[in-house]
């Protein structure tokens, strides 16, 4: 399986946003399908649970699929997978997760967004950073490139380091401008390719932007 794992250092740092346009991005050069295969938070609409991220993820590719493809699990409640799915007296194993990410074709490539940060419970005993591991693609973390962004972007590196995982890249999400510099500082620390993300920088991250 080829593709890249879509994390970060919490919730509500736009993995959604960076995943939607990674998957435009590399569309370019591959056939791309899209996969969160928990999401909680989802809208009731009648009896449907409708996955807000899977479905902009879905409609980011080219050729979008059923619904059921992109997202396995999903639930109403705001909370971690974890939680949302014990809840609900709903067993999901690392095995199912796996499956549930597959693309349909070995050639496509698959951008997969985690649920929560990377040491989030996706679902009973398993944290995102299990899924990766049997995964084995790059991750992408994405930070929220405001005041401690230095700190939460070097945990995570430390953390994927300890677990093994290859990082493909860090990628500074600025939801707020500031001259934080924050960039140049993580980069004093580690030889992860980093990448500012925002409206005035999309050209430079198109140019830079690399799966390793």
């Amino acid at each position: 399986m080829q593709g890249l794992f879509i994390s970060g250092n919490g919730t509500d740092v736009g993995k959604t946003f960076v995943a939607k346009y990674l998957i435009k991005l590399l569309s370019k050069d591959y056939f791309v399908r899209a996969r969160k295969p928990v999401e909680s938070c989802c809208k009731k609409i009648g009896k449907e649970l409708i996955p807000k991220d899977s479905v902009i993820l879905n409609k980011a590719c080219k050729h979008p699929e059923p619904l059921t493809n992109v997202c396995s699990f999903r639930f109403e409640d705001c909370v971690s997978g974890e939680k949302a799915s014990t809840d609900k007296n709903v067993l999901i194993t690392l095995n199912q997760l796996v499956l549930a990410c597959q693309p349909p074709n070995k050639n496509d490539f698959v951008i997969v967004e985690g649920c929560g940060g990377i040491c989030s419970p996706i679902a009973k005993n398993v944290l995102n950073s299990d899924l990766i591991k049997e995964l084995k693609i790059p991750l992408v973390f994405v930070v929220n490139d405001g005041l401690g962004a230095i700190n939460q972007a070097l945990l995570c590196l430390q953390l994927a380091k300890q677990q093994k995982l290859k990082v493909n890249s860090l990628i500074l999400n600025q939801i707020k401008s500031n001259k934080l510099e924050n960039k140049k500082a993580i980069a004093n620390y580690t030889n992860v390719d980093i990448h500012e993300f925002s409206v005035s920088k999309i050209d430079d991250f198109k140019r830079n932007f690399k799966v390793l």
